[in-house]
């Protein structure tokens, strides 16, 4: 396990005005007709009549926005949909193979495509990206205490935020492919930080430019968030429109700015994850995209590659954890099974905690990079090239011929994504630092159930508040038992473990350490002592990080 601590590579492209991002963001317009030409001429394709695609979107349009509706949307955003509608009702009336029919139906196919085009395309300012970063230097280095660990905040010893954000894994092999293709990073997704704190540290870092990366429409609910990331090279994606055409138009995007060689960015498990785990079922929307680039290089006759790299973020904590794993509840039908699992304390009294925490409790966060890899999950060697699992070059154009020509087969990258998903979820797994905060959670749960008798998280969330807490034999037998089996399991490269775990051997002084992990943070006390017992203030949080274990169970 290669770990990078308080290291920072130098920059692969210094300046920003050459960066891919910026490049892409000076030719905005000419992006956005090509997002449009793209789409329409895919779904007109596809569609034997464009009016019924027509009236389905609008049928959705319609419910988003009486149902959910955001402040980020457009205060003209009604009248449109009005516009749209009579249109449509209009174009309806004529007959279906009529030559007006089809010409004014792709015209208001174009009008809706282009307004999802306008709102989906970014914008990069170099200016804007500089201030950025002083912020986030700033910003990172008070949320992850790089002032001090010492009890009253400022006073203490004083640690770089270097020693706070550490790398794991083939970074040098990651950089030198910058030059020899377009980098897809696919990292995990916990937090809304996640954005955020990839363009910090990927830029800060590891020495990359920045990536097109999707950032959720929600985030600019928040004007600041909004006037930082609309000029940062984030594409807006609404999660909310599930139609065809707003999804084509974001996979076009996406598919246009990595065959122009611009970085991309995006989260493969499309969300973040609510229950804790590690995404393994992963969406093949924009993983899809990656696929469709290369095949369109090689009809283009180019020799550009395109590389997917993995990437773990492994936090120690979790802002927003408890908001989550309610959500997962709620999602999975059990929410109203769950009861107040933490008293009322005064609101002033928890902030003041939390602010204390902020500045006196450490946080080490880790970015794994798994071994880059190519469309169809073939692992390159620094020089960009595919290898089998013998070692054996491949050529990857052969993928895409039949009959040793090249063609467009759908079905056939259809399944393409589908292994190269099947890749990275190994991938994720194989990169995932187990952490002490992880295995001191997962301790207190698997006792707690043991003390209970009861297996099932539904079964969990329905004890009264005076079971769920355990012997402390019995916890620290069931955190010795977890800690040699992850142990095992990093002999075998099935996982990683934090460094603490390899450094420390002594069982009480680990199992103190994973409980300060999960104070940071928290006004709850997720695994506390009292007396000869372990116990838990809040159920649902503590199922948040022992949940992080679980795709090692199945």
């Amino acid at each position: 396990m290669k770990v990078f601590r308080n290291k920072r590579f130098p920059h692969v492209l210094p300046d920003l005005e050459r960066w891919p991002i910026n490049v892409l963001s000076t030719r905005r317009l000419s992006f956005v007709d090509k997002i449009v030409d793209e789409t329409v001429e895919l779904i007109v394709k596809e569609e034997s009549d464009v009016v019924r695609i027509l009236e389905a979107v609008i049928q959705s349009e319609e419910r988003r926005i009486k149902k959910e509706p955001w402040s980020v949307d457009p205060p003209n955003e009604k009248a449109f949909w009005r516009s749209i509608k009579k249109t449509v009702r209009e174009i309806d009336k004529l007959p279906k193979n009529n030559e007006q029919r089809i010409k004014r139906g792709e015209e208001v196919l174009r009008r809706i495509t282009k307004a999802y085009a306008q709102e989906i395309a970014g914008k990069f300012k170099p200016s804007m990206f500089r201030f950025a970063r002083k912020f986030c230097n700033a910003f990172f280095s008070i949320l992850f205490n790089s002032f001090s660990e010492g009890r009253f905040g400022f006073w203490g010893e004083k640690k770089t935020i270097g020693e706070k954000i550490r790398l794991i894994g083939p970074v040098e092999h990651v950089r030198k492919l910058f030059d020899k293709g377009t980098l897809v990073i696919v990292p995990t997704h916990s937090s809304n930080l996640d954005s955020l704190f990839l363009g910090y540290a990927l830029d800060t870092f590891v020495g990359l430019p920045s990536s097109h990366y999707g950032a959720g429409l929600n985030l600019y609910n928040s004007e600041i968030a909004g006037y930082f990331m609309n000029r940062l090279g984030a594409y807006r994606v609404d999660r909310r429109k599930k139609n065809k055409i707003y999804l084509e138009a974001l996979k076009t995007a996406s598919r246009i700015a990595i065959k122009l060689g611009v970085n991309s960015l995006f989260f493969p498990g499309g969300t973040r994850s609510r229950s804790g785990e590690v995404e393994q079922n992963l969406k093949l929307g924009l993983l899809g995209t990656t696929v469709q680039a290369q095949r369109m290089l090689f009809e283009e006759q180019s020799d550009r590659k395109i590389f997917i790299i993995p990437l773990v973020i492994s936090y120690s904590n979790v802002l927003e954890d408890a908001t989550l794993y309610n959500n997962y509840l709620y999602r999975q039908g059990i929410l109203g099974m769950t009861r107040k699992t933490v008293r009322q304390k005064n609101v002033v009294a928890k902030y003041m905690k939390l602010f204390g925490q902020l500045f006196s409790d450490g946080m080490v966060n880790y970015l794994s990079f798994g071994q880059p890899m190519d469309v169809f999950g073939n692992i390159v060697d620094e020089e960009g090239r595919s290898l089998d699992k013998w070692g054996n070059r491949i050529s990857k154009k052969e993928y895409f011929l039949q009959n040793s020509l090249l063609s467009h087969d759908s079905q056939r990258e259809v399944q393409y994504t589908r292994h190269l998903a099947e890749f990275i979820s190994d991938s994720y797994l194989k990169n995932n630092v187990v952490r002490l905060a992880n295995l001191a959670a997962a301790a207190l749960l698997d006792a707690i159930k043991e003390e209970n008798n009861v297996r099932s998280m539904k079964s969990v969330l329905q004890l009264p508040r005076a079971d769920l807490s355990c012997d402390e034999s019995l916890y620290h037998a069931k955190f010795e038992l977890l800690l040699a089996k992850f142990k095992d399991y990093y002999a075998d490269e099935v996982c990683l473990l934090e460094e603490t775990l390899l450094e420390i051997q002594d069982v009480e002084e680990l199992i103190a350490e994973g409980i300060k992990q999960l104070r940071t943070y928290q006004v709850y006390r997720i695994v506390q002592r009292k007396g000869d017992r372990y116990l838990t203030d809040h159920i649902g949080v503590l199922l948040f990080y022992a949940n992080r274990l679980e795709c090692y169970y199945q």
